[in-house]
């Protein structure tokens, strides 16, 4: 009979230390490090690592590049540009009226306008009486009234015949529902006429067309008109150089 053969089992111990041995051997290979050891002829592993770096650096920057994308997304639009819009230029002012000729009587008419003033008118009357709180006459008068250039504003100019002599005072002016109106303070003068109360002077269309402005002269006593009897009704002016 043939003899048995013995075979022999290596330990346990040894089997697991071999194997781990060889897989120590495959991951340093690979360019892994185990315990801070690698096996000095495994290949280079700079150029794995550099690559890894380069993708990590890539992958860093496409995610940079995302986030500014949806940043600039996010941003509110432009406000629009303002509309320019264009301003048409302010007419010229109207030319001054030119004075009217010499003589001409004072016309209310629908193509009226305070312009048309300008300059001085004197009563067509020359000669008005001036007479005192009692009646008597003092002296006899001669009334001019000389206009700003828009008409809006004047001065009553009194010439009494004789050594009297009188201030001019300021004058409003009011031209309303077809009237012309004229309002002047007290007048202070010399020799026999102390003073000329304050007045307001109405005028009105005449009663035909193309027919002078009548006026009615109104002295104002203590604050109130005068009866109208003692008004000066009809008057008219006319347009003079000066006063």
């Amino acid at each position: 009979m043939r003899q048995p053969v013995a075979i022999r089992v290596l330990p346990p111990i040894v089997v697991i230390g071999a194997v781990a041995v060889l897989c120590w051997l495959m991951l340093a290979a690979c360019g892994l490090d185990l315990f801070g050891w690698r096996v000095a002829w495994c290949g280079d592993g700079g150029s794995s690592m550099a690559a890894f770096a380069r993708i990590h650096a890539l992958e860093a920057e496409a995610r940079d590049l995302e986030t500014a994308a949806r940043a600039a997304a996010d941003c509110p639009a432009p406000p629009p540009a303002p509309e320019v819009v264009a301003q048409a230029a302010e007419p010229a002012p109207p030319a001054p009226a030119e004075p009217l000729p010499e003589g001409t009587e004072l016309d209310l008419g629908e193509d009226f306008d305070l312009s048309q003033l300008a300059g001085c008118w004197k009563s067509t009357n020359s000669e008005i009486l001036l007479v005192d709180m009692s009646g008597r006459e003092v002296a006899k008068q001669v009334i001019t009234f000389c206009f700003d250039a828009d008409g809006r504003s004047g001065r009553k100019i009194v010439d009494p015949a004789g050594p009297d002599t009188c201030e001019p005072v300021a004058m409003d002016v009011l031209h309303e529902d077809g009237i012309l109106r004229f309002r002047h303070g007290q007048m202070y003068c010399t020799g026999r006429i102390p003073s000329i109360v304050p007045g307001r002077i109405e005028c009105r269309p005449g009663d035909a067309p193309e027919s002078p402005a009548v006026c009615d002269m109104i002295d104002i006593i203590n604050g109130v008109d005068e009866p109208q009897e003692g008004r000066m009704h009809g008057e008219r002016f006319r347009r003079v150089a000066g006063p």
